[in-house]
């Protein structure tokens, strides 16, 4: 259960959502809502925080409570922590609009990003539209501004066969869902977890009509939080493995190219996170290895064809 600690929810309807899901990151959490807050739409929307710390009067409530009387934005505490998908998905189902972005408590979306996503989704009958983003790293003082050009973007269709390799389908923030394709679809599966996004979106992609929009009004800010610690690496490289297994499955990849391929990705990405105190070679049967200059060069290649070959092949407009 969630409580309702205030809610200035609009009387009409709101056409989207902009769900903010939370757990003991205020200092992020003020810049998220700021521009949240600070979206150029003449639609009726509203802005929910969702607190998945149940402990009350922390200082995350106490800088919510200071926001009380902002127009459009309603604030709940969870009577307890549901997890990083749980909350996700109750956010959703608390939502009262036919569309849902969900927006990461430390992440910054742009003036126009409700305008120009809607505008996407319509045009193109879209189930679920995601952004380009800027990336902010933490030791980065500087926050990245948003350069939008007065230009046309990519429209990019996300399929099942553009994932298998990588999360081609992007990032869990700053995304719009269709309501109600996505608690059709019972949302992000903790099972997976810390894949849960990689897995929920290649199901989207395979069923649905998922595009994205390759305008960057997303700023994805990189910093140390549960996704970046050892025990969850150690568990997230072991699933994306085996779900990566299973598309080529789907697709009726040749075997050659799992046995090779995916394992090569996966040997590169312990020699980047330098993982192999962790004993996931061995989980996997694949034998540990540092890969020289020639062989990072050669995979970084791969990846750059890939992205541009899907990038290019599913450019279905642009606006």
């Amino acid at each position: 259960m969630s409580e309702c600690i205030f809610a200035n929810r609009s009387n009409s309807t709101p056409y989207v959502t902009i769900g903010i899901p939370t757990y003991l990151r205020t200092n992020t959490l003020i810049d998220a809502l700021k521009s949240a807050i600070s979206q150029d739409y003449d639609g009726i929307f509203e802005i929910l925080v969702l607190d998945n710390n149940p402990r009350r009067n922390d200082e995350t409530e106490m800088y919510m409570k200071t926001m009380n009387k902002v127009p459009l934005v309603s604030y709940y505490k969870n009577h307890q922590n549901l997890g990083m998908a749980g909350n996700w998905n109750r956010i959703v189902t608390l939502s009262r609009s036919e569309w849902v972005v969900l927006l990461h408590d430390d992440d910054i979306i742009a003036p126009c990003f409700l305008k120009d996503m809607l505008c996407v989704a319509e045009k193109y009958n879209a189930d679920v539209v995601n952004s380009g983003f800027l990336l902010w790293k933490d030791f980065e003082k500087n926050r990245p501004c948003f350069k939008l050009r007065n230009k046309q973007y990519n429209i990019i269709k996300s399929t099942l066969s553009s994932n298998h390799l990588v999360h081609f389908a992007g990032m869990p923030s700053g995304i719009l869902y269709k309501r109600d394709v996505y608690i059709r679809e019972g949302g992000a599966n903790s099972d997976f977890f810390p894949s849960m996004d990689y897995v929920f979106h290649c199901n989207l992609s395979r069923k649905y009509n998922f595009l994205i929009y390759s305008k960057k009004l997303t700023i994805y800010r990189l910093s140390i939080n549960e996704s970046s610690n050892k025990n969850t690496i150690r568990t997230y490289i072991p699933i994306d493995y085996s779900i990566r297994l299973y598309i080529a499955d789907l697709l009726k990849l040749p075997n050659w190219y799992s046995k090779y391929i995916y394992k090569f990705a996966t040997r590169y990405r312990l020699n980047t996170l330098n993982m192999k105190c962790l004993n996931i070679p061995e989980l996997l049967n694949i034998k540990f290895k540092r890969l020289n200059f020639f062989e990072v060069f050669l995979y970084k290649s791969y990846l750059r064809i890939y992205k541009y070959y899907y990038t290019n092949i599913n450019c279905i407009g642009k606006m």
